[in-house]
């Protein structure tokens, strides 16, 4: 799953909270100007014909070339998040799209 992708795609502020809602969440996050940089803007990738599950079954980044993988798996960072964890707030800039790679998030 994943969450940030609005604010990345509109330029707008968040408009959403996500909090941890597991002992320990992580998430993989990217920077907008990497992802855009390796990918061209995240709206023509997410306008694409998305069929393959790619990045541990993240549908968003489906249909993306070995090469496309392969680069932007080495842009990614790891980040590990208590219960309660406040990863996203409503009305920050959005920078970063995150994966979730373990545990659970509620957005709201």
């Amino acid at each position: 799953e994943y969450f940030g992708e609005r604010a990345l795609i509109t330029g707008d502020t968040r408009t959403a909270n996500v909090i941890a809602t597991s002992p320990d969440t992580s998430v993989v996050a990217i920077a907008k100007e990497d992802f855009d940089v390796i990918l061209g803007p995240l709206r023509q990738v997410l306008n694409s014909n998305l069929q393959e599950r790619v990045l541990d079954g993240c549908s968003i980044l489906s249909g993306l070339s070995s090469v496309q993988k392969t680069r932007l798996n080495g842009r990614f960072t790891t980040e590990h998040y208590f219960e309660d964890a406040e990863i996203i707030t409503q009305g920050d800039e959005g920078h970063e799209l995150y994966i979730i790679v373990g545990g659970a998030v509620e957005v709201s």
